[in-house]
């Protein structure tokens, strides 16, 4: 279901978009066959340069928002600057009647038309409908694509019904400029357009709720502090809540006084999600603080590399409570709130380890290390992943799994020696998995939905960074079996 401020940037924009291509094909060439020349070649040249510009931008540029990454977004620097630059040219156009000889007036028309052409194409063409699809789903788009069209029909009518008398009684030019003046101050001053124009300024998760477990320290106190900065409401949620609590430096009182002090918006909530009971209370917090729960992060962890013949019952059952019971509650819990509003995100965080030794003979490395626990603890949230993201498709809600492609230096990872330190070169930085969690947790539902994928790798499929290491890259193993498919 879209929310109201989507429909408001799909309505306003869109028909701003249709009246202005309705301008162009009705009085461009009313405007050149009057004021210019009654010659038709000119005419017929001019139709055919904007049909080769319009081919030519929607392809180029519709492949190159594609690809784009800024802190603006994929679309939203082409549909801002493009309608700008779009107004620009329309109101150049008349001034071509003034040139003389007559062969540079019909050149610059001609010119003039084709720079407008390529701002329309780039902005409405491309951007805006690849715009319409990011944000629709298949249960949805065709609703919203019906709406798009019928646009098209409201613009014409208002074109061709109010126009054509306002060219008659006080000419073109005056027409040109006050079409273009008044576009540009409704979009300072409307309230509605200038909302929508907001929405595709917005951050990536401006207003949504969001829950992340493991917030205090390492890759979920970067999750909580990337999505903070992107407008997430961030529940912050983990057992330690003041420093020297834990043996570990880190705490949610830090990692939401740095969210805050950046000037975004988060809330402590101490919890040992290991009890079914504090998973409930976990998200009925978030419900009672800022709301329905818009993105739910698993990434709390626990574990003890021990061998399985020396495993303590009792530290084994409160991994397993950690590492894959608490995702399936706060799954739970969090769908009540997403299924009924048909949009939400679960993003997972599993481990390299969930790729596992393979078969014999092992080296001995192998053979004392310990892992097997937390690594199957991981293949399960995988398989996890990718079932409930096959069971929760229908309501628009994604799943995903994301794990570091290479060791990300935490206290943690210290502890356990899998980094020599906080500053080893070997290791990922905490940025990148943070990253790859916002984009999964963003991105449309059928671009992303049941990946099980490595931060790096994910990062460069989609153009956020150039160059990829570590699993998948330029490590032997490509990834769990999961990841493959």
């Amino acid at each position: 279901m879209l929310s109201k401020r989507i429909w408001v940037a799909v309505i306003l924009l869109g028909f701003s978009g249709q009246l202005a291509w309705s301008v162009e094909n009705q009085f461009f060439n009313t405007f050149m066959y009057d004021r210019i020349t009654p010659d038709p070649r000119p005419i017929s040249w001019m139709v055919a340069a904007s049909a080769i510009t319009a081919t030519v931008a929607s392809i180029l540029m519709g492949a190159l928002s594609d690809r784009t990454r800024s802190r603006w977004g994929a679309r939203r620097p082409y549909i801002l600057v493009g309608y700008v630059a779009w107004g620009v040219f329309t109101a150049l156009y008349p001034t071509a009647a003034f040139l003389r000889p007559m062969g540079l007036a019909v050149s610059m028309a001609i010119v003039f038309d084709m720079l407008m052409t390529f701002c329309g194409s780039t902005a409405n063409d491309a951007a805006f409908n690849a715009y319409v699809a990011d944000v629709t789903t298949e249960k949805n788009r065709g609703r919203v694509i019906g709406v798009v069209q019928l646009l098209t029909w409201a613009a014409l009518l208002v074109v061709y019904g109010g126009a054509g008398l306002f060219i008659q009684a006080l000419g073109y030019n005056l027409f040109f400029y006050v079409y273009v003046l008044s576009f540009y101050d409704s979009a300072r001053g409307d309230h509605r357009f200038a909302e929508a124009l907001r929405t595709l300024e917005s951050k990536l998760l401006d207003g949504k709720v969001v829950v992340v477990t493991g917030a205090s320290r390492g890759i979920g106190a970067e999750i909580a502090r990337v999505f903070g900065a992107e407008g997430g409401k961030v529940i912050c949620a983990a057992r330690t809540l003041r420093e020297g609590e834990h043996p570990f430096e880190g705490s949610l009182e830090t990692t939401v006084e740095q969210i805050r002090a950046a000037g975004g918006e988060a809330t402590p909530v101490a919890v040992n999600i290991s009890e079914p009971e504090e998973c409930e209370k976990l998200i009925q917090t978030a419900r009672e603080t800022y709301g329905p729960v818009d993105v739910l992060v698993n990434n709390a962890a626990l574990t003890y590399f021990i061998p399985v013949k020396d495993y303590p019952l009792n530290k084994w059952m409160r991994s397993w409570a950690v590492n894959f019971h608490a995702p399936f509650i706060l799954s739970k819990l969090v769908l009540e709130d997403m299924i009924p509003r048909q949009s939400g995100s679960i993003v997972n965080i599993s481990s390299g380890a969930a790729i596992g030794p393979g078969r014999g003979p092992y080296p001995e490395a192998y053979q004392l290390g310990g892992g097997t626990c937390y690594g199957a603890e991981k293949a399960a949230l995988e398989r996890f992943t990718q079932g409930l993201a096959a069971e929760v498709y229908q309501h628009g809600i994604s799943v995903t799994c994301v794990s570091p492609s290479q060791v990300v230096p935490t206290p943690g990872t210290v502890h356990h020696r899998l980094v020599r330190g906080m500053d080893d070169p070997r290791g990922e930085s905490p940025e990148l998995m943070a990253k790859a969690a916002l984009l999964l947790a963003t991105e449309p539902l059928d671009k992303v939905t049941g990946r099980v994928t490595y931060s790096q790798l994910i990062l460069k499929e989609f153009g956020w960074i150039q160059e990829a290491q570590g699993i998948g890259a330029d490590d032997p193993r490509v990834g769990s079996g999961y990841s493959q498919i």
